[in-house]
């Protein structure tokens, strides 16, 4: 609630979040997105990183600590203190996935007019192929959304 009041009072503020939520004060405070950091700095910054520690990391290791860091400089010193602890992380922190779900369902479509055409056409074959391959699309599509979420999941 202080933070609204500051804002309706038109004091200066800066919020930094990763990922805000869609809620409170975030909702009245116009987002700016950065766009990430060009290779060479992220590199400057993680060579940096590594002397502060007094690590000699390779041109190799960089590159992989590199492609962690997605041109985050925050998650670029990350990885180098990870490297100096010797964790063994795998993937990185950024976000920088592209969602294929707008595919899969153009793919779903595409069946289900596939099984029209046929219709149309009077093809039985495109007609029946079709409509299998709606329903099994279908039926995978439901047991898929029905799986539990991520968190929850037994590993």
């Amino acid at each position: 609630m202080w933070l609204k009041q500051l804002r309706r009072s038109d004091a200066p503020m800066l919020l930094l979040a990763i990922d805000p939520p869609r809620t409170d004060i975030f909702i009245n405070i116009p987002r700016i997105e950065l766009k990430p950091l060009p290779e060479y700095a992220i590199r400057e910054i993680m060579v940096q990183a590594a002397a502060e520690r007094a690590i000699a990391l390779k041109p190799s290791e960089l590159s992989k600590l590199q492609e962690r860091a997605a041109g985050n400089p925050m998650l670029a010193v990350r990885a180098v203190d990870e490297e100096y602890l010797g964790l063994n992380v795998k993937s990185g922190d950024h976000r920088r996935y592209f969602d294929i779900t707008p595919l899969i369902l153009l793919a779903g479509i595409a069946f289900v007019i596939m099984r029209f055409i046929g219709l149309g056409t009077g093809d039985q074959a495109l007609y029946i192929f079709g409509g299998i391959a709606a329903a099994v699309f279908l039926g995978l599509s439901r047991l898929l959304y029905n799986l539990p979420p991520e968190d929850r999941r037994i590993r």
